[in-house]
């Protein structure tokens, strides 16, 4: 009985770097009445576009939670309003 091994030859071909926009990072830090305190971060977002009055508003948002607190944070970035 003859067994043949074959070798697996893997090949990397470089993969061309992607110019990326640098996200844009908002970082909170929150200290509820109880001294609870809620850290995180969450990157900017499109939200959705007002057809009404023809613009669309770029920010961050983020819902946050700990015992007995729950919310949201929203923040928009006036600079990046896009008029439709």
């Amino acid at each position: 009985m003859t067994t043949t091994t074959k070798k697996s030859v893997a090949t990397v071909t470089p993969v061309k770097e992607v110019e990326t926009k640098k996200a844009e990072i908002m970082s909170y830090v929150l200290t509820m009445p109880d001294g609870t305190i809620i850290e995180g971060s969450t990157s900017i977002r499109q939200f959705q576009a007002n057809e009404v009055k023809k613009f669309q508003n770029s920010g961050f948002q983020v819902k946050v939670s700990n015992g007995n607190y729950s919310g949201n944070i929203m923040i928009i970035d006036g600079l990046k309003q896009v008029r439709l």
